[in-house]
């Protein structure tokens, strides 16, 4: 409902409360993961009281979000919703005929399971570096970024997306966006007049496009092309997130340019700063960056076997990185954690 305020329940009542695990709030969405936004946007559509607990943790499928409940956990976010339909007798469907449903799962298959990676390479490999840059919480580390985009560019290797060509990539994205925008028409929701459970999901992908990806020619496409998704979209923002920008964490603060006189001062500062750093210590630090730059060539020029490895050690290597997270995010200042955006003082990053 427009304007309808959305408060997570309190955290010490939680029976019958959803307990939301995801990454923690991005920069330009609330969201760097679809299915997370397609989950919690699900819980507003639905009004089922939830609180969110932001933290990189995985859960038992070794899958972003999941969720807790009476004590029980959930995992994959579409099960997720057909479990909550059924625990709170919800069917936001109700209206649509067996035609409109099959319909509906087309869609969403599409745009979960083919949309979505064409996202996944356009932020993790195209453009990568402006993605660090401008996307992502100032406080994610860096080693959590590198792990979780080589994982993801694995995976859309195994899944045949990433053996395509940016172009070609590209182009699917825009396939997709065209039929997509094709089959919306002027209808305010993809099913008619009245939001269903594909709007959550197709809304979830969209916002990686419209708000989480850097300025490119799919983008593009969206905007001035499928002009009605790009409208699609503010009208979902504005009816299940009212609070849309109270959502969006921290922006890493761009750097300034100095005056000539601020700027030789600074390097001054640099020079004896450098001058009384140990010296071992700068060579790893410059050894870390260059084996890290290194490791990512690597990993992108692995043939075709090694990478069709990836799902396996998925689950192996969720719980190793997540051991290595904690270990520095444990070792990183108070003062970090405090500029965390989100409940619990915790965080977030990327898809499901």
């Amino acid at each position: 409902m427009p304007g309808q305020s959305f408060t997570p329940a309190v955290e010490k009542d939680t029976k019958d409360t959803v307990i939301l695990h995801q990454f923690e709030r991005s920069v330009f969405a609330p969201s760097l993961s679809p299915f997370a936004m397609k989950l919690e946007t699900y819980l507003r559509m639905t009004e089922i009281p939830y609180t969110n607990v932001f933290s990189r943790k995985f859960g038992p499928k070794g899958k972003i979000p999941w969720i807790e409940l009476n004590g029980e956990v959930f995992a994959d976010s579409s099960m997720i919703i057909e479990m909550l339909n059924q625990k709170f007798n919800k069917n936001v469907n109700t209206d649509l005929t067996p035609y409109q449903l099959a319909i509906a799962r087309a869609m969403q298959k599409m745009v979960e399971e083919n949309t979505y990676w064409t996202a996944i390479l356009t932020r993790w490999l195209y453009f990568r570096e402006e993605s660090r840059r401008t996307l992502f919480p100032k406080n994610v580390p860096k080693l959590f970024m590198w792990w979780k985009g080589r994982n993801l560019r694995q995976m859309a290797h195994g899944q045949g997306m990433g053996r395509h060509s940016q172009a070609e990539v590209t182009q699917i994205m825009k396939n997709d966006l065209q039929a997509l925008s094709n089959f919306l028409g002027t209808n305010a929701f993809f099913m008619g007049d009245k939001p269903t459970e594909v709007d959550c999901a197709i809304f979830g992908q969209l916002v990686q496009i419209k708000w989480n990806c850097p300025d490119f020619e799919g983008k593009k496409y969206l905007l001035e092309v499928c002009g009605n998704l790009s409208d699609y979209c503010d009208r979902m923002k504005e009816k299940f997130w009212p609070d849309w920008e109270e959502c969006l964490a921290q922006k890493v603060p761009e750097k300034k340019e100095k005056s000539s006189i601020a700027a030789e001062k600074d390097n001054k500062a640099e020079e004896k700063t450098e001058d009384a750093a140990n010296p071992e210590d700068l060579a790893k630090d410059e050894t870390k960056d260059k084996v890290e730059e290194t490791n990512d060539k690597v990993e992108e020029s692995k043939p075709d076997t090694e990478l069709k490895k990836a799902d396996d050690d998925t689950l192996v290597e969720n719980k190793v990185i997540e051991e290595k997270i904690d270990g520095v995010t444990d070792e990183k200042k108070e003062d970090d954690i405090k500029d965390a955006d989100g409940d619990n003082g915790k965080k977030e990053v990327s898809a499901e």
